[in-house]
């Protein structure tokens, strides 16, 4: 009986300190959380060269400079009427829209925490 006591205390007590345990976030690729000030916002509309909107493009980022921390590894998509919306870290980035064998001239753009930048892309 007590080695019964003894393992179920053991037990428990790795379910404690696994659940207080969290994995840091990757430094990276960071996400934005509610609240966390350091991010700023890019918006844009992505265009034919007709001037209509390219709903379903994929805008990515590419950091522009040593000092910008590096863009995440994935994309945002245009909604319907072609905007975007992205958070990143501070920084200089070029924005670029892909679809299929398209992709739009890269677009420089300077994000800084707390404020909204914008950049349009036109894609052939």
């Amino acid at each position: 009986m007590i080695w019964i006591g003894r393992a179920s205390v053991l037990v428990m007590t790795i379910a404690v300190l696994a659940a207080c345990t969290t994995a840091p976030a990757p430094r990276d690729h960071p996400r934005p959380s509610a609240g966390s000030a350091p991010w700023g916002t890019v918006t844009g509309t992505v265009r034919t060269t007709a001037g209509r909107p390219a709903p379903g493009v994929l805008v990515v980022p590419t950091a522009a400079g040593a000092s910008t921390p590096p863009a995440p590894e994935k994309a945002v998509r245009t909604d319907d009427a072609g905007h975007y919306r992205w958070q990143l870290m501070p920084g200089r980035y070029v924005l670029a829209a892909r679809h299929a064998d398209r992709v739009s001239a890269g677009v420089t753009v300077t994000v800084t925490a707390g404020q909204r930048a914008y950049a349009d892309l036109t894609i052939d």
